[in-house]
């Protein structure tokens, strides 16, 4: 049986990866919540809790968010957990 989600909406996981995967090597806020489909209020949350966590950080000097090598670790771990499903 391959991957498919079970329920209608994203889980907790599935978001916060699209969030990593549109923050890339740094993207301002926008272009993350165009990217990952939620609206300013969630996108809020999640860099929030994305950035206590040590997975992105801000940069003050361009305003855009950058990936950590946690983050690039926890991206690298979604994929194995996606696969292992699959």
């Amino acid at each position: 049986m391959e991957y498919e989600r079970l329920a209608g909406r994203r889980g907790f996981l599935e978001i916060a990866e699209s969030v990593l995967l549109s923050v890339g090597e740094g993207k301002r806020k926008t272009h993350i919540m165009y990217a990952a489909n939620l609206n300013w209020k969630q996108l809020s949350r999640y860099l929030g809790f994305l950035e206590r966590k040590g997975f992105i950080k801000h940069s003050d000097d361009n305003d855009a968010y950058e990936l950590t090598d946690k983050g690039v670790r926890l991206l690298e771990v979604c994929r194995e957990l996606r696969k292992l499903l699959s």
